[in-house]
């Protein structure tokens, strides 16, 4: 299974890649810094299907949400799941974030711990979910 995350902290997606290999998870993770070069990588092909799309809610430029809808008007791209990545709690952000239909919400912590659960949990969809 490929996971793109995109992610323009580079703290952020070091730690993403920690609890990865903390845990052995088995996917292969492909990181983007900006919204242009997901939809890029995505389009272009260069990342395989299945893909489950990991974006970070406040990004430099396009946001993860501006992101989300240009991904869910693509025919090509709609059907892909996505979690949003946010140090945000805020409940306007996850209702517009659910009206296009993410998957989760994660809430980054500063301890790695949530991180850890996350990556457990894609490991887990990898063996247990088949892609249409």
């Amino acid at each position: 299974m490929n996971v793109l995350l995109v992610e323009d902290d580079r703290v952020d997606a070091l730690a993403v890649e920690r609890a990865m290999t903390a845990v052995d998870a088995r996917f292969n993770l492909h990181h983007v810094r900006s919204a242009d070069a997901a939809l890029d990588k995505l389009r272009s092909g260069a990342v395989s299907r299945p893909t489950v799309l990991v974006i970070d809610l406040h990004m430099p430029g396009k946001d993860g949400l501006a992101l989300l809808r240009d991904v869910r008007a693509d025919p090509g791209l709609t059907s892909l799941p996505a979690f949003m990545l946010s140090t945000s709690s805020d409940i306007g952000d996850r209702a517009a974030a659910a009206a296009l239909h993410v998957v989760g919400w994660v809430t980054k912590t500063s301890d790695g711990a949530r991180l850890r659960a996350f990556m457990q949990l894609l490991d887990l969809y990898r063996q247990v979910v088949t892609a249409p």
